[in-house]
């Protein structure tokens, strides 16, 4: 049921983040970054419960909740990976994300999220938002200048 569970929330929240990208009228990857992160911290404050499932407690349900969430994080790899390539299209200044530092950035989004869930629950996590855009920014625009 666990697994069930973690699977059909996260392919709802995922499936609401691209729902309002393409609800956007004229997308810059700024903005989309901005509308999927608003539905993220925003869906996970209205629904503690589901935060907690998401970032705290499939860690400790098995070896088959810890691989589903492996694929989740994934998706969201992927995701940022097409914004990357977005973001590189549109300012010349910008270059392509490494996967590396894309796994990166969602894996440390999902701990600074989780650090924020046990320390100040998750009904303030749309506080997290200008941070998280800030960081995930910082990683599109900064790879340039490591190469």
């Amino acid at each position: 049921c666990f697994l069930v569970a973690y699977e059909t929330g996260t392919e709802a929240l995922i499936g609401d983040m691209l729902a309002a990208v393409a609800g956007l009228e004229s997308p810059d990857w700024r903005a989309r970054l901005r509308a999927s992160m608003e539905v993220y911290t925003g869906t996970l404050a209205a629904e503690p419960d589901l935060a907690r499932v998401f970032l705290i407690d499939v860690l400790g349900a098995g070896h088959r909740a810890v691989e589903l969430r492996r694929r989740v994080y994934e998706r969201y790899v992927d995701q940022y990976r097409v914004l990357g390539a977005l973001a590189a299209e549109e300012d010349r200044g910008i270059a392509p994300v490494p996967d590396l530092f894309l796994r990166a950035l969602v894996g440390g989004i999902g701990e600074l999220v989780q650090a924020h869930i046990l320390d100040h629950g998750a009904a303030t996590l749309t506080d997290m938002t200008p941070d998280l855009l800030a960081l995930a920014t910082a990683v599109f625009e900064g790879t340039a200048r490591l190469r």
